[in-house]
């Protein structure tokens, strides 16, 4: 949330998120791809798109209210900047056709990470 000054962050279309532990399945995909995949060898990965608000939202759902008081809103237009040339709206229907999945949902994403990352532990 460090780009989080202006009065409708919480609303802002957040980049396409994926955790990261997928890239196990996708690289069985691409091994069994082959020349499947065509003369484009660029493809948009499936991912969510979620605003901060609702990345917040997960958090709280998963983990409580003690852990997302710790979210520290800080201007940063650095990373305002960064974050704003990300692109949006990314279509991975190549992807999905050729067998590439996505999470189900932002709580997936967080109850994913504080199983693999965190071991199972969530600080309060």
């Amino acid at each position: 949330a460090s780009f989080a000054n202006r009065p409708d962050h919480e609303r802002l279309a957040a980049p396409h998120v994926a955790r990261g532990k997928d890239l196990g399945h996708r690289r069985a995909v691409v091994v069994g791809i082959g020349a499947d995949v065509g003369p484009r060898r660029n493809i948009s990965m499936p991912g969510l798109a979620v605003t901060v608000g609702e990345q917040i939202a997960a958090l709280r759902k998963v983990a409580g209210d003690a852990v997302v008081k710790r979210i520290r809103r800080e201007p940063d237009p650095f990373i305002q900047k960064i974050v704003a040339g990300w692109p949006r709206n990314l279509d991975p229907k190549r992807a999905l056709a050729l067998g590439f999945k996505t999470d189900a949902s932002f709580e997936e994403i967080v109850r994913i990470h504080i199983e693999d990352e965190l071991n199972g532990v969530i600080a309060r």
